[in-house]
C-alpha cells in the first residue's frame, strides 16, 4: 500500500497543475495517515478529506463575521480550519497580518512543517468556484510566490526548514519558484549550502520535468557550486553534472569555486598516510579533483587580489589541496600573485607550517625555494619577519635555501633579523657568554633566537654599517622618547610587583621554618631532639632554608628599587635583572628545603627509595623553567644538524648544557657539600 501511494505521488508530481485534471493535487504518502487538528481537535481518519464537508458556502457564512486580525494560523491542519483561513483571507488575496513579518499562510505552513495546510490551501485555490482553469492556475501561482518582509517566498522558507515534501508540493504548484531569489539567494543555493542534497535534487527534477529554468545564484556573485564544494558527500559532483559551466563562475572577489574548494581542503587526513591506491581514491572524490576534471584551466585563474587557487590553499594551510593542484597542473608551481609571491611566500607569511614543511621536504619544489617577490624578499626573509621559529626551522633544514640573498633594500635575512631585535626591556632569559659568537640560549624571545640561529648556520650581514640596522629612526622626537620611557617604566613596575609577591612569600615561609622546632622537639625528650638534629639531612635542611631566606630577602629589597619610578630607568633594569637571579636561586633553595624537610619526617619509617622519589619530583620545579628552552631546541637541533652536521651540533650543544647545569644546580652543590662532613653528634641547645 505504501509503495502504491509513493508511486501515485511521483506520477502526480509529473503532471502539474496544468494537467488534465487540475483538481488532482499530489498526495504525499504521509497524508494518508490519520491526523488530528491541533486547532479544533477534529480527526481525519482516512487521510485527506475533500471536498469540504457541508460545502464552501456554509463555511463562508460562518467566517464572514471573523476579522482578519483575529485569525490564528497555529495548528490548523484539518480541511475545515484551513478552509477558514482561505475564506477569511479572501482566497489568500489579503495582505499579511500586522506583526507577522509579512508571512502568508503558505510561509507559516512551510516554517512549521504543516504539509496538510499547504495541501489544502492548494486544493482550495485550484477548486475556485466559478473560475476558469487559467484563472485558477494564476491565482495559485500568485499566492505561492508572494514574499514576506525578508523577501522570502514560501519555497525559501520550506527549504530553510528542511521539509522536502512541502518543497516538492510548492515546486509542483509553481515550477518557476526555483528562479526566484531572496537577497540574491536562489532556493537551490540555499538547499546546497544547508547540505540538503535531497531537496536540491527534488527541485532539479521538477524543474526539468516542466522544462523551466532553475537559478543557481547565490550571495555576493556566488553560485551553487561555490556552496557545494564546502559540503561533504557528492554535492560537488551532482552540481557539476547539472551544469559544469558553474565551475567558471566568479563571485564579487573574483573567486571561482576552485578557490573555495582548495581553501576547504579534503576532510580525509588519514588518506595522506594511507596506501597509494587508497590515497588516489581519496583524490578522485575530492572537490578539487572534480572541478579540475571539469576545467583544468581554472587552476590558472586569479581573483581580484591576484591570488591563484594554489595561493589560497597555502593561505589556509591545505597541503593536500596543493598536492592535487600540482599533480594535475604542474604549471601552478611557479605562479605568482600581484606582489610577485609564490605560494611558498604566502604560506610563510600566513604561518602555514604544514605547507612550508611539505615544500621543504619535497625535492620537486626546489625551484621556488629562493624565488624573490617584488620587494626582493625570499621565503627566508619573510620567515624572519614573521618571527616564527617553526617556519624558519623548516626552511633552514633544507640546504637548497640560500642564506645571503639580498632584497630590494640590500638586506640579507641576517640583517633583517638584526633589525627585528626589539629595543627596551623584554624578557630574554639569562645569557652566559662562551665566545663572541656563541651563547647559551634559553627562555629567549624569538627575535634573539632567530638572530643567533642564523649566525650559527653561517648567515652573513650585507654591506651595512651596523648602526643603520639598530639606530633610532631619525623622525623620533624627544616627546616620543619620553613616551617610550614611560612605557618601559610601567612595564618595569608591573613586573617588579609580580615578582615581589613571590619573593616575600618565600622569605616568610623560610623564616617560619627556621625558627620552628625540629621534629620531635615538642613533647619529646632531649635525646629524641638531639637525634633528630644530628643527621646530615637536618644540616642540609637548615642550610637550604637559610639560603632561601637570604636570597629571597635580597631579591625583595632589589625589587623595591626596580619598582620605584624615582630611580633612573637604567639602574632599575640592573636591579631587576640581578633580582631575577636571586629570586630563582631562592626558589631552588626553597625546593631543596621542602624535599629535605619531607625526608626528615619520613626517614625513620620510609625506605631509601622514598627519598629518591621525593627529590625526583621536586626537581620538576627546576625543570619547568626550561619548557620554552626545550621547545626552542627541538627546532634548532634539526637546523644545526642539517646545516653543520651532527658533530658540530654536538660540539655546540654539550658545552651549553654543561654550563646550564652548573648555572642551575650550584645551590644544590653548596647545600649538600656543606652538610656532607656533618657526621658528628649534635645536641640541640635550648
Amino acid at each position: 500500500m505504501a509503495n502504491n501511494a509513493e508511486l501515485d505521488y511521483e506520477n502526480q508530481l509529473l503532471e502539474g497543475p496544468d494537467g488534465p485534471d487540475p483538481a488532482v493535487v499530489p498526495i504525499h504518502p504521509s497524508l494518508y495517515a490519520p491526523s488530528s487538528c491541533r486547532n479544533c481537535g477534529q480527526r481525519e481518519e482516512n487521510g485527506t478529506v475533500w471536498p469540504l464537508p457541508g460545502g464552501g458556502h456554509a463555511l463562508l457564512l460562518q467566517v464572514e463575521m471573523v476579522a482578519p486580525r483575529e485569525l490564528i494560523l497555529e495548528g490548523r491542519s484539518c480541511v475545515t480550519c484551513v478552509g477558514e483561513v482561505y475564506y477569511i483571507t479572501r482566497h489568500l488575496r489579503d495582505e499579511a497580518l500586522a506583526g507577522s513579518g509579512g508571512d502568508t499562510p503558505f510561509h507559516h505552513a512551510a516554517r512549521t512543517g504543516n504539509l496538510r495546510m499547504v495541501y489544502y490551501l492548494i486544493k482550495f485555490l485550484l477548486d475556485l468556484e466559478g473560475a476558469a482553469h487559467g484563472v485558477r492556475i494564476r491565482a495559485l501561482k500568485k499566492a505561492v510566490r508572494r514574499r514576506n518582509d525578508r523577501d522570502e517566498t514560501a519555497l525559501h522558507t520550506a527549504v530553510g526548514a528542511g521539509d522536502n515534501a512541502i518543497v516538492e508540493l510548492l515546486m509542483w504548484a509553481h515550477p518557476e519558484l526555483g528562479q526566484m531569489t531572496c537577497l540574491d539567494i536562489s532556493p537551490i543555493y540555499q538547499a546546497v549550502s544547508l547540505g540538503r542534497e535531497d531537496i536540491a535534487e527534488a527541485m532539479r527534477d521538477i524543474s526539468q520535468n516542466f522544462a523551466t529554468a532553475l537559478s543557481y545564484s547565490g550571495p555576493n556573485g556566488q553560485n551553487a557550486l561555490h556552496a557545494a564544494v564546502l559540503q561533504k558527500g557528492d554535492m560537488t559532483r551532482m552540481i557539476l553534472g547539472w551544469n559544469n559551466l558553474l565551475a567558471e563562475g566568479k563571485d564579487e572577489n573574483g573567486s571561482t569555486p576552485l578557490h573555495f574548494a582548495v581553501s576547504m581542503g579534503d576532510p580525509r587526513p588519514l588518506l595522506i598516510i594511507c596506501w597509494y591506491p587508497i590515497r588516489r581514491l581519496g583524490e578522485a572524490v575530492s572537490s578539487v579533483t572534480q572541478i579540475l576534471g571539469a576545467d583544468p584551466s581554472l587552476a590558472y585563474e586569479r581573483d581580484k587580489e591576484g591570488l591563484f587557487p594554489v595561493h589560497v590553499a597555502a593561505m589556509t594551510n591545505k597541503k593536500y589541496s596543493i598536492g592535487i593542484l600540482l599533480n594535475r597542473c604542474p604549471g601552478c608551481l611557479g605562479l605568482r600573485d600581484n606582489q610577485g609571491r609564490t605560494f611558498l611566500h604566502v604560506a610563510v607569511q600566513r604561518k602555514a607550517g604544514s605547507v612550508v614543511q611539505y615544500v621543504c621536504r619535497t625535492p620537486e619544489f626546489a625551484p621556488i625555494l629562493n624565488v624573490q617577490d617584488n620587494n626582493g624578499n625570499t621565503a627566508l626573509h619573510l620567515a624572519v619577519n614573521a618571527q616564527d621559529l617553526s617556519i624558519l626551522s623548516h626552511l633552514l633544514r633544507n640546504r637548497e635555501v640560500l642564506l645571503n640573498l639580498k632584497n630590494n633594500e640590500s638586506q640579507t635575512a641576517l640583517d633583517l633579523a638584526k633589525s627585528r631585535i626589539r629595543e627596551g626591556f623584554y624578557f630574554a632569559g639569562a645569557l652566559v657568554t662562551i665566545t663572541d659568537r656563541d651563547e647559551v640560549m634559553f627562555l629567549q624571545n624569538p627575535d634573539k633566537v632567530i638572530y643567533r640561529t642564523l649566525v650559527r648556520v653561517g648567515a652573513q650581514h650585507g654591506c651595512f654599517r651596523w648602526s643603520k640596522l639598530t639606530a633610532t629612526p631619525a623622525g623620533l622626537v624627544e616627546t616620543e622618547k619620553r613616551k617610550e620611557d614611560d612605557l618601559e617604566s610601567a612595564k618595569m613596575g608591573d613586573s617588579s610587583r609580580t615578582l615581589g609577591i613571590g619573593s616575600v612569600l618565600i622569605a616568610s615561609v623560610s623564616f617560619t621554618a627556621a625558627v620552628a622546632r625540629p621534629p620531635g622537639g615538642s613533647g619529646a625528650d632531649n635525646n629524641t631532639t638531639a637525634r633528630s638534629s644530628a643527621n646530615w639531612h637536618f644540616d642540609a635542611f637548615m642550610v637550604a632554608d637559610a639560603l632561601a631566606f637570604i636570597f629571597a630577602s635580597a631579591a625583595t629589597i632589589g625589587l623595591m628599587y626596580s619598582g620605584m619610578a624615582m630611580v633612573k630607568l637604567g639602574f632599575r633594569r640592573v636591579h631587576f635583572n640581578f633580582c631575577l637571579f636571586l629570586l630563582w636561586t631562592a626558589v631552588k633553595c626553597f625546593v631543596a628545603a621542602f624535599a629535605l624537610g619531607v625526608y626528615m619526617v619520613l626517614a625513620p619509617v620510609a625506605p631509601p627509595a622514598t627519598a629518591i622519589t621525593i627529590f625526583a619530583f621536586c626537581s620538576l620545579v627546576v625543570i619547568s623553567r626550561y619548557v620554552q628552552d626545550l621547545y626552542i631546541r627541538r627546532f634548532l637541533a634539526g637546523v644545526l644538524c642539517a646545516r653543520k652536521g651532527f658533530w658540530t651540533w654536538l660540539k655546540l650543544t654539550v658545552p651549553n648544557i654543561l654550563l646550564l647545569l652548573l648555572f642551575e644546580f650550584w645551590p644544590f652543590a653548596v647545600i649538600f657539600l656543606w652538610a656532607a662532613p656533618s657526621t658528628r653528634k649534635h645536641v640541640w641547645l635550648h
